[in-house]
């Protein structure tokens, strides 16, 4: 009778033949301590769940560019957002410029504009309005 075993000493599957089995290429006897010499089972190893872990770190990373950009291109539709409240009740001043760096006269103004955030919840209908205005102030 005659079997295709992997062969330990050819390193290739041929036929073994007889009683205990024999490579019929280079001799090789197939005995059980010769086979768990060779036939050690081989560990896969188990799935990594360290790219699970750090799922929510990759969202929070696509997110807060999202945020950032929707409150630097939509800033009425933010504050709605945030305040829970209609766009049309969300009233924005422009920034002014006049410490801006490039204003006439050139150079440091020694003053920056701060943002300030008003809500005014009404009574009658309880929704609240949003009133975004600047102040300036001086850094001496």
């Amino acid at each position: 009778m005659t079997i295709n075993l992997s062969c330990a000493e050819c390193k290739a599957v041929t036929s073994f033949s007889g009683t205990p089995p024999a490579c019929d290429v280079c001799g090789w006897v197939c005995t059980p301590d010769s086979m768990a010499a060779v036939d050690t089972p081989r560990q896969t190893p188990a799935p990594s769940s360290k790219r699970k872990d750090f799922g929510w770190l990759l969202g929070l990373l696509w997110l807060l560019p999202l945020a950032f950009f929707w409150y630097w291109l939509y800033p009425a539709s933010w504050y709605a957002t945030w305040y829970d409240t209609d766009t049309s009740r969300v009233h924005l001043w422009p920034e002014p410029h006049d410490c801006d760096f490039w204003k006439a006269p050139l150079g440091f103004k020694e003053c920056h504009f701060q943002r300030r955030v008003v809500t005014e919840k009404n009574s009658n209908t309880g929704k609240v309005s949003v009133y975004v205005s600047w102040d300036k102030v001086d850094d001496n």
